[in-house]
């Protein structure tokens, strides 16, 4: 099964991740990090890149590249599943999905450097990411839990304790939050939602539960577009 753990910056993803990781040691059951987004940007050698790149490039190319990089990251993910590289039983935790990447991507084309063109440059590169979302789901079990923000001040506050808030970043991470609270559930995924203010033990109690769940929900459908 492959989980997808959604949220914008400083809601709690990594932190998650990580506890996910050792509650399924103690348990002994298989399970794989996919390699970060950053791996999968024709753009970056190295994580450390990614804060000058984003400084310097217009806000469409970075979304661009970020939805470019996710397209490939799926692919990567279905094709170890497929020849075996990735067992069938074994879960994949994969940090940010598909709806983290293109409000990601949203968020970066409408505040970033250069021409604000969203809507009509990142229509085709959102709907291949849906198509390749389509082609995972087809062959492997998927789905996504989602850290909801109480409010972008409180994520703001919290990703200050850690790092610096430039006025681009912040404005950068209130779009972000804002398209993240409107675009919904991402199409042809089901989805858990979970608190980011809530309790760790909880949300990876409820995270947990979702991963061994029976895939009997329905996908949410339509389109993830228009902006």
């Amino acid at each position: 099964m492959i989980l997808f753990v959604d949220g914008i910056d400083g809601t709690g993803k990594s932190t998650l991740i990580d506890h996910l990781l050792v509650q399924m040691a103690r348990e002994e059951a298989p399970v794989t990090l996919a390699p970060p987004l950053w791996k999968y940007l024709a753009t970056l050698a190295r994580a450390e890149e990614f804060a000058g790149w984003v400084r310097f490039t217009p806000g469409v190319e970075i979304a661009q590249h970020l939805l470019a990089g996710m397209c490939r990251r799926l692919d990567d993910i279905g094709s170890k599943l497929a020849n075996g590289a990735i067992s069938s039983d074994t879960l994949v935790l994969v940090d940010r999905g598909p709806k983290t990447v293109a409000c990601s991507a949203w968020a970066h084309a409408s505040t970033g450097q250069g021409p604000c063109g969203a809507r009509d440059s990142l229509a085709d590169d959102v709907r291949a990411l849906e198509g390749r979302t389509t082609c995972l789901t087809a062959s492997a079990t998927v789905s996504a839990v989602e850290l909801v923000h109480p409010a972008a001040d409180l994520i703001l506050d919290r990703v200050r304790q850690s790092e610096e808030v430039t006025p681009d970043y912040e404005r950068y991470l209130r779009a972000f939050a804002d398209r993240m609270t409107v675009a919904g559930p991402w199409p042809g995924l089901v989805r858990l939602a979970l608190a980011a203010d809530g309790d760790i033990a909880s949300n990876v109690r409820g995270a947990r539960a979702w991963a061994r769940r029976s895939p009997s929900s329905a996908p949410e459908p339509g389109r993830f577009f228009p902006l």
